[in-house]
């Protein structure tokens, strides 16, 4: 079982086991006036032999589930074995980037500086939370998509075209966006 306050992810290796365990925690909850979101609940078949059983009945890849803002799938190693994997969650991302277009958008006005600072923060804190290992393509995409969004926002601050791409990459040299460093293990 992994935890987070009231969100949690049990596995099992028979279908048996994880079918009476939900049908025992939904009599539980009853109990104490409680429900299973249903949309939130279902039974996947995941983990080191999934591939292997949906291969043969034709199902496809392994589901996926999401938790705590990642997108948890199966994959391999470069050694070719099972391993568990973990990337952003696009809907959260989308969601991410959509708030931070609308707040560029509202601080066109504000210094290069202070904007470049309040964006480091939230890079930062972006990192801490999502950047993992096997998850560096969906971090470098997400700060790639911040710096399209704020050479936008630079080109839009006056009516005549205030930086050319060259002009931008040079002026980067002085407004630096953090980048992450070594990816953390779970």
């Amino acid at each position: 079982m992994i935890r987070y306050a009231d969100d949690f992810v049990c596995t099992f290796q028979y279908k048996q086991d994880a079918e009476k365990f939900k049908a025992d925690l939904i009599e539980r909850l009853k109990k104490f006036g409680l429900e299973v979101a249903p949309d939130k609940t279902k039974l996947l078949e995941f983990g080191r032999f999934a591939a292997e059983g949906r291969g043969k009945r034709g199902a496809g890849k392994p589901e996926t589930f999401n938790f705590l803002g990642f997108t948890v799938y199966c994959g391999k190693t470069l050694n070719g074995k099972f391993s568990v994997k973990l990337k952003s969650d696009r809907k959260r991302v989308a969601k991410k980037l959509k708030a931070l277009k609308v707040w560029l958008n509202k601080n066109k006005t504000t210094y290069v500086e202070e904007i470049v600072k309040k964006l480091n923060v939230s890079l930062r804190g972006y990192y801490n939370y999502y950047y993992v290992v096997n998850n560096t393509r969906m971090v470098t995409t997400f700060v790639y998509r911040v710096e399209q969004m704020l050479f936008r926002m630079l080109n839009r601050r006056s009516q005549k075209k205030s930086y050319t791409l060259a002009d931008y990459r040079k002026a980067k040299a002085w407004f630096l966006l953090v980048r992450p460093n070594n990816p953390k293990q779970i």
